[in-house]
């Protein structure tokens, strides 16, 4: 989901939404939520939308930058970590 976005937590609904449309079983896998173009933002914006997501229950939330690789380190980490506590 796009920090860009003016309101990224109805995006993520909608986004959800459609998914279920698309097939409900998509729902029920594990959820990572990217909140990406962290570099077109400011620190703010990002803390304001990392509030929402957490007061909505959304666990597994990043913050990554494609342009400034920020943020994309951290979360391939917590993904291998995640993958390798599976086997």
């Amino acid at each position: 989901v796009s920090l860009e976005n003016e309101d990224p937590l109805t995006t993520y609904k909608l986004i959800r939404s459609e998914l279920k449309k698309f097939d409900p079983e998509h729902l029920k896998k594990e959820e990572w939520v990217l909140l990406t173009q962290s570099d077109l933002v400011e620190a703010d914006t990002i803390e304001h939308v990392q509030k929402l997501f957490k007061k909505a229950k959304i666990a597994r939330v990043a913050v990554v930058s494609g342009e400034t690789e920020e943020g994309v380190k951290e979360f391939s980490d917590q993904l291998i970590k995640y993958l390798r506590s599976l086997v």
